[in-house]
């Protein structure tokens, strides 16, 4: 299955404003709703909307017009993998609610760092975010309607992180609490947007255990749904994108063409990287299958100029999720430091291990267009020279020297996650245990355990060295 984020789209716009009284807050609440259609439809747009609007409110000093925005800003920032500024956002986020003395957004706040942290694989840290949210809002009256609704989120986006571990059961567990919560909205339009969103989700945990249930909550999420027939909409085209996975599965692969159109031509502007990327990618397979070579290769490039703007993305922010927090333990530490450095790193030690083996690289593993003009020195020199301008591109250039390395991965387990193959890279270049956990700054024990998640993972015996399978691989 293609990976796809299951939060983005959970913190609703409905977080409503605190009692504002006075026709010109009223109108300013006005303005602030039509700024959020926007940027729901065009991210980009409505953000320089918002920009103006935030201003406007701290001059006029509409308190709880402010915590909305702030909240907006931290949505828009995760919206396009901006770390850092999503970090300085919720820090400014919980500085204002706690000067407001607003529980709910003191709160909110920490869900965003908690979702900042199941981006990076900071388990622990991300469930501290979690439960710090969760003993805020419990101060809070458990009849308010943005405490409802925060408590919800809160739930949604630790579920992100047990769907990212492929703990399905209880990513599953924790949808359940969210809607639990929406269902206590009193307001009928919150609830119905809220279960919009949470049967959409639900549908996608589902569809790494159950076709059947996947298709039965994108089909519930869809019979809710508050915005018109065509619009622009996250949660609309995340649906047609789960529909268009099912049929895939089931080989339907016209029907699969059908629901990924349509998730295309709902999707809003700007919309997230992630989810893009696993839209082409079920394309690409689509085309493929239909024989449609044209069609096929105009998605092939479309992916991979998403492939790129991920990694720019990512490894441009990395570095500032320890910096902005200040709090990071040693184990997370690798983070502040940035993916520059993780690249360095493994390129240098790729170009070491090399040098001294005489190992060379099968010819097969090479990206076709590669393989006829470049040989393993030169492989090894253009990593090198990728480290040396401090660039972001490993795993593009991982992916373009084994181009059939993940795809080799997913069809013997689907529900593997790019942070296993990853780390099945590192073993696919033959870094030692001791290697990586010197570039992840882990303990080697912890390495170990990840080799032994990987073998149950791959069905590897343990009989096999987990070095010569992957050369083999």
């Amino acid at each position: 299955m293609p990976f796809r984020i299951v939060l983005y789209f959970t913190l609703l716009f409905s977080q409503s404003l605190l009692a504002q009284t006075g026709e010109a807050k009223k109108a300013f609440k006005a303005r602030i709703a039509e700024m959020h259609k926007v940027l729901q439809s065009n991210p980009d747009e409505g953000y320089l909307k918002l920009k103006s609007l935030l201003k406007e409110a701290r001059e006029k000093n509409f308190t709880e017009s402010e915590l909305v925005l702030l909240s907006n800003t931290c949505w828009y920032f995760l919206m396009k993998n901006e770390f850092d500024n999503v970090i300085k956002a919720s820090v400014s986020l919980e500085e204002k609610a706690t000067a407001y003395k607003s529980i709910n957004y003191q709160a909110v706040a920490h869900i965003y760092l908690c979702q900042i942290y199941i981006e990076n694989d900071l388990r622990n840290r991300a469930l501290d975010e979690y439960n710090k949210a969760l003993k805020i809002l419990d101060e809070g009256d458990a009849e308010n309607e943005s405490i409802i609704g925060s408590k919800a989120n809160a739930h949604t986006y630790i579920a992100n992180l047990y769907y990212n571990n492929n703990e399905i059961d209880e990513a599953i567990n924790k949808m359940a609490l969210a809607r639990k919560q929406i269902l206590l909205q009193k307001d009928k339009n919150k609830r119905f947007s809220g279960l919009f969103r949470n049967y959409s989700n639900t549908g996608t945990v589902f569809e790494r255990k159950s076709l059947d249930s996947a298709q039965y909550y994108i089909e519930r999420s869809l019979a809710v749904c508050p915005v018109p027939k065509g619009t622009k909409d996250f949660i609309v085209f995340l649906n047609y994108s789960v529909l268009g996975d099912i049929s895939l599965k089931h080989k339907n692969f016209k029907k699969a063409l059908e629901y990924y159109t349509l998730a295309e031509n709902t999707a809003p502007e700007g919309a997230d990287l992630k989810n893009r990327q696993s839209l082409y990618e079920a394309m690409v397979k689509t085309h493929l299958a239909l024989g449609d070579s044209i069609a096929m290769n105009h998605y092939r490039n479309k992916l991979n100029e998403v492939k790129l703007e991920i990694a720019d993305a990512k490894y441009k922010s990395l570095h500032s999720v320890v910096k902005q927090s200040g709090q990071q333990t040693n184990h997370s530490i690798v983070y502040g430091i940035g993916g520059a450095v993780i690249v360095m790193l493994c390129a240098l030690l790729v170009f070491l291990y090399f040098r001294k083996s005489k190992v060379s690289i099968p010819a097969e593993t090479v990206n076709s267009t590669a393989a006829e003009t470049e040989d393993r020195e030169t492989v090894n020199k253009k990593l090198v020279e990728l480290c040396g301008e401090n660039h972001a591109d490993f795993i593009p250039e991982f992916n373009c020297a084994f181009p059939y390395f993940k795809e080799k991965l997913v069809a013997i387990n689907e529900g593997i996650l790019d942070s296993e193959v990853e780390f099945c890279a590192y073993l696919k270049l033959n870094l030692t245990t001791k290697d990586i956990a010197r570039i992840k700054n882990l303990e080697p024990k912890t390495i170990q355990n990840r080799k032994y998640r990987i073998r149950k993972k791959l069905n590897i015996p343990n009989d096999t060295d987990i070095y010569f399978y992957f050369n083999l691989f």
